[in-house]
């Protein structure tokens, strides 16, 4: 079936055949005559599961769970299930999924692709750390089973491969038990991004939920004042009722605002609006849903930037170097004065490694129009991450080029060569893909 497909920032669109299968005789029966490309919920930022002229494959028809051990603290469900289905099964019985991304139609095959972190990846890490085993299907290879311990340096490079090893089919994880039938949430105002560097150390391990939204569109010594928004869960009776259902994510329709409605001009005032919203919040109890999955129920956001789209710039700053880094990047977003639409801060500790967006360090979350004011803003900032050691998150920036991705991950020729090892005819493609010459 031919279909249009769109990156959900809106930076990439194309004509590709998509096929759906439903059985695994389907499935298992495909050949290596054409690139493919693996596709879940079909909402990637960087068209990471569609382009470089391959067939699209879709997962979503494979979504059943397949096992459930709660003394041993397991889920195994098929690769398609999406954290919204998953999460409702676990939720019932008193456990989670601790690393959860913001919006519940991701599927689990994507989540490992992409080595996905959640919402205290400082506490929580990311989710490839949750990941026992996976069966991956490669036409050249057939079915293989992965873990640690069985083809190790396979499920290394698919955990965090952004979907180029093959088609994940399922997987086991770790979950835990749940804290309480819903959360309680505290927006704790911060007047600046030092600001929340000092109130993020202070919360880090003692709360389930951890990151801050900061107001980046406006250039006076108000800027990047914002809060932080900590989360603990607890028990309610009766607990509050989540929405009675998902507003789904569907960009390959494109855009229904013709206008960006959020633009250079109208940002300042609506950060300046949300800002006032929000500073006082909590403590307020949230259901689950809301609380696991922000996004649910703003699904207009996405398409508010127009057919233009927006970019999402997310860098992980070393903590070694994050107070020089932050007066430099402090002073080039005054120079550009390009009004920063999101900004969220978040902490991680970890180990960087082959491409997986990971180290110890604060996160930079951005979102900016995509007009020719930011990207030359973010063209400077990329040289400057590349000075301070900083790394981009290659599943979110539709602009990055591999020649600065290449600058800053030390372990990409290792990621190619070992790819190119395992399947040296490359099947399996992107947009993504071919963007970073990978």
């Amino acid at each position: 079936m031919k279909r249009r497909l769109r990156s959900l920032d809106g930076s990439y669109s194309c004509e590709a055949d998509v096929f759906e299968p439903d059985r695994y005789r389907q499935l298992l029966s495909l050949g290596a005559e054409v690139k493919m490309a693996v596709q879940g919920g079909g909402i990637s930022l960087t068209a990471a599961s569609f382009g470089g002229g391959a067939r699209v494959i879709n997962m979503r028809r494979f979504n059943r769970l397949l096992g459930f051990d709660p003394e041993r603290g397991t889920v195994e469900a098929e690769a398609g299930i999406t954290l919204g289905r998953l999460s409702a099964f676990l939720v019932k019985r008193g456990f989670t999924v601790p690393v959860q991304p913001a919006h519940p139609q991701i599927t689990l095959g994507g989540c490992i692709a992409a080595n996905v972190h959640g919402k205290n990846p400082y506490r929580d890490g990311l989710f490839g750390g949750l990941v026992e085993r996976l069966r991956l299907f490669h036409p050249a290879h057939g079915e293989l089973m992965l873990s640690r311990e069985q083809n190790g340096d396979l499920f290394d490079l698919t955990c965090g491969g952004y979907g180029l090893t093959g088609m994940i089919v399922s997987a086991r994880i770790r979950i835990a038990p749940l804290g309480g039938n819903c959360c309680e949430v505290t927006h704790i105002r911060v007047a600046d991004l030092a600001d929340t560097f000092a109130r993020l150390d202070e919360l880090k391990e003692s709360h389930d939920l951890l990151y801050s939204w900061n107001d980046l569109a406006r250039f006076d010594r108000h800027m990047g004042r914002g809060y932080v928004v900590a989360g603990t869960f607890v028990d309610r009776e009766p607990a509050p009722a989540g929405p009675r259902r998902l507003p789904r994510l569907d960009p390959h329709r494109g855009s229904v605002a013709r206008l960006s409605l959020i633009n250079p001009v109208t940002l300042p005032a609506l950060t300046a609006l949300y800002y006032r919203a929000s500073r006082g919040a909590g403590p307020r109890i949230l259901d689950l849903t809301r609380a696991l999955f922000p996004a649910v129920e703003r699904t207009f956001y996405f398409s508010a930037y127009g057919r233009a789209g927006f970019i999402e710039h997310q860098i992980l700053v070393p903590d070694s170097r994050r107070l020089d880094y932050l007066g430099e990047f402090e002073a080039l977003v005054r120079r550009h004065r390009q009004p920063i639409g999101l900004a969220s801060l978040k902490l991680l500790q970890g180990r960087q490694r082959l491409l997986h967006f990971d180290g110890s360090g604060v996160s930079f979350c951005l979102h900016l129009p995509n007009r020719p004011g930011p990207r030359a803003l973010l063209e400077e900032l990329d040289a400057l991450n590349s000075q301070y050691g900083v790394i981009t998150n290659l599943i979110k920036d539709s602009r990055l080029s591999a020649v600065t991705a290449r600058h800053q991950y030390p372990e990409f020729d290792r990621f190619v060569g070992r790819l190119g090892a395992f399947d040296p005819g490359r099947l399996f493609v992107s947009a993504l893909s071919e963007r970073m010459a990978i």
